[in-house]
């Protein structure tokens, strides 16, 4: 029997997910911030430098720790709702554990 190959790219950089679900972003400085809602994320052409220049306009300086700490903090069931692309590479990763 042949073995299927399935291949998805789920966006351009990390960061379009974490700017999928803007409100694990606000946690990360442990201040109010005010970010809108973004309604398509996936259609920010480069998604690393809108959330650099987001985080700096909070005087937080967008590197390692503050990507680990954004990363802890994603809900993965909310990022499925909101992220198309993050719903697909979910079911393609659970049917593999099948």
């Amino acid at each position: 029997m042949q073995d299927k190959i399935k291949i998805h790219a789920t966006c351009k950089e990390l960061e379009t997910l974490f700017l999928t679900y803007i409100e694990d972003i606000k946690e990360v400085s442990g201040k109010k911030m005010n970010f809108k809602e973004i309604k398509n994320p996936e259609s920010i052409p480069n998604p690393k430098e809108y959330l650099m220049k987001l985080l700096l306009k909070e005087n937080i300086i967008y590197g390692q720790k503050v990507a680990r700490e954004i990363a802890s903090q994603v809900d993965i069931s909310k990022l499925e709702k909101r992220s198309k692309n993050f719903r697909r590479l979910y079911k393609i990763i659970n049917n593999l554990a099948v």
